[in-house]
């Protein structure tokens, strides 16, 4: 039987909200800290892109992200940034 590699080449991946607010300018950490409180009290996801089966570190611990893949027989996967900070936000 042939072996065949898959390359995923439109994964998207981004850190959690608490992993940002060590890059965030000490001017605007509570603004930051108000967006936070006001997310998680509507009850939106830190999730992103994530198929529901999986664990939504898969967005951030590249282990995690590796051990999704190779169940799903991915060899490489391309991977660009979603969500914060790479899209603009008003806090």
């Amino acid at each position: 039987m042939e072996q065949v590699a898959i390359i995923s080449i439109d994964g998207h991946v981004r850190a959690n909200r608490s992993m940002y607010r060590g890059y965030i300018d000490p001017s605007v950490v509570e603004d930051f800290d108000a967006w936070v409180r006001s997310e998680e009290k509507q009850v939106h996801p830190d999730t992103g892109n994530v198929h529901p089966d999986f664990d939504p570190a898969v967005q951030w611990d590249s282990d995690a992200r590796l051990e999704v893949l190779d169940t799903q027989g991915v060899t490489a996967d391309v991977s660009f940034p979603n969500h914060l900070p790479f899209r603009r936000v008003r806090l």
